[in-house]
């Protein structure tokens, strides 16, 4: 099999990694431009130039509306100026190789339903916790993609049903910036100051702010994942983003969740789901992209670009 250069996109970061039948070769990391497309396109040409050995095809994970057949972007979340456009094609003209794109979130769930947490699962759904969250829905053990290919765009989930969609959405409660956030301002530590492994340190270590910032968010998360069960029915749901592999966040979201069922009339048809990991982590969207590229953009000899 040949390498397939796969790329995740995020609003702040960019991963890579050279990939072949599913093992990871060379990989890195660089910043998100921010100065706009053609500073994107720039950075990603100079990624594929920098792999020690071609790549026959290149494999996108990015936020947005992605068609899954031509891969063209209908929205970009963070990355505005790809909306309505066909940014494989332009990656193409520059690299001269085959390229795809998948929306992260579903590249996330596809991962899973590949060789990860999602296998022999009929009905579940992933949710990726980072700047904002998303993921994908399974229902008898497929991708459910939706009408227009947005299900499982959970960063949109109203938090309160008296919202008059006034920022209270699912995103602002369970982002791990509010997570960070709450910490931040508990100690009066500079935000900026605090990511994901500096309060994870903290919580692991027995800090009661930290302890005390996770229950909160925990029990955001819970709520949500609740709601999901409510219409989904799931048998599990996988947490994925960096923070999925910290024992200590799908411990207390598991607890949570035990407080909300105790709480439940004994009349009430909605079923305890399980919460695990995502086998991948930080991973996933390289995964899901590699098998999109693969198994469903190549499906059509035209499919991708």
């Amino acid at each position: 099999m040949s390498i397939i250069l796969c790329i995740d996109i995020g609003g702040t970061g960019i991963k890579y990694a050279c990939m072949k039948d599913a093992a990871v070769g060379n990989r890195g990391e660089v910043k998100t431009p921010a100065e706009g497309l053609e500073a994107l396109l720039q950075c990603l040409t100079d990624i594929f130039r920098s792999c020690p050995q071609k790549p026959e095809g290149i494999a996108l994970s990015a936020p947005g509306r992605i068609d899954p057949v031509t891969s063209v972007f209908h929205t970009g979340g963070a990355l505005t100026y790809v909306h309505e456009l066909d940014l494989c094609a332009l990656l193409k003209e520059r690299c001269g190789v085959r390229v795809s794109a998948e929306n992260d979130g579903k590249a996330a769930a596809l991962a899973e339903l590949w060789k990860g947490s999602m296998q022999n699962v009929r009905q579940g759904a992933v949710i990726t916790l980072g700047t904002a969250l998303g993921g994908g829905i399974i229902i008898d053990h497929h991708l459910y993609r939706g009408m227009n290919g947005a299900a499982g765009e959970f960063s949109t989930m109203l938090s309160h049903l008296d919202c008059a969609f006034d920022g209270r959405v699912w995103a602002f409660e369970n982002s791990v910036r509010t997570l960070t956030g709450m910490y931040a301002k508990k100690t009066g530590l500079p935000a900026a100051e605090v990511d994901g492994r500096r309060f994870f340190a903290q919580a692991e270590a027995g800090d009661a702010d930290a302890l005390a910032a996770l229950d909160v968010y925990c029990g955001t998360l819970a709520s949500g994942l609740f709601s999901l069960q409510s219409i989904l029915d799931c048998e599990r749901f996988a947490l994925g983003g960096g923070i999925s592999r910290r024992p200590l966040l799908i411990e207390t979201a598991r607890r949570k969740m035990e407080e909300l069922f105790d709480r439940l009339p004994s009349y009430a048809a909605v079923q305890r789901p399980e919460i695990t990991a995502c086998t991948f982590g930080n991973d996933a969207n390289l995964f899901g992209a590699l098998y999109h590229y693969l198994y469903e953009a190549g499906i059509r000899e035209d499919a991708a670009c």
